[in-house]
Formats: structure tokens, C-alpha cells, sequence
């Protein structure tokens, strides 16, 4: 299994919908929807990497994947 969160080239301005693009190795501007985390089958995963987010952008990310899956103290 892979946890993944999926690419949208729809900018809705969501302050939680992460900016990546061609600097990650897309074609374009693309945003990263935290909220629709889910798994997969590893199968479905491309034989070879699609890109490579800066750390930066997966910290931020990983954040908001905290933020929506963790109860308040």
C-alpha cells in the first residue's frame, strides 16, 4: 500500500490545496488536496517516479495531512 494524496490543476484557492509544479517535475501549476488523502495499491504507481517535491512543500503537506487527521488536544 501507498498513502497519496491527489494533484488538481484547478486553482480554487483553498489555502489548504498546496501549490506544486514544473520545479516537482509536473508539465504546470498544480495544487496537492491534503484532504483526500487515501491508499492505494502500489501497483497503480507509475514504474518510474512522475517527480520529486521539494522538502519544503512535502513538510507543508504533511501539516496539513496532520492538521485534518488528528483530534485537538
Amino acid at each position: 500500500m501507498a498513502i497519496v494524496a491527489p494533484i488538481t490543476s484547478t486553482d480554487r484557492r483553498l489555502r489548504h490545496h498546496v501549490p506544486i509544479g514544473k520545479e516537482a517535475g509536473l508539465r504546470g501549476s498544480s495544487f496537492v488536496m491534503p484532504e483526500y488523502v487515501r491508499a492505494i495499491s502500489q501497483r497503480r504507481l507509475a514504474e518510474r517516479p512522475l517527480g520529486a517535491a521539494a522538502a519544503q512543500t512535502l513538510n507543508e503537506i504533511e501539516w496539513w495531512i496532520a492538521t485534518f487527521t488528528t483530534e485537538p488536544r
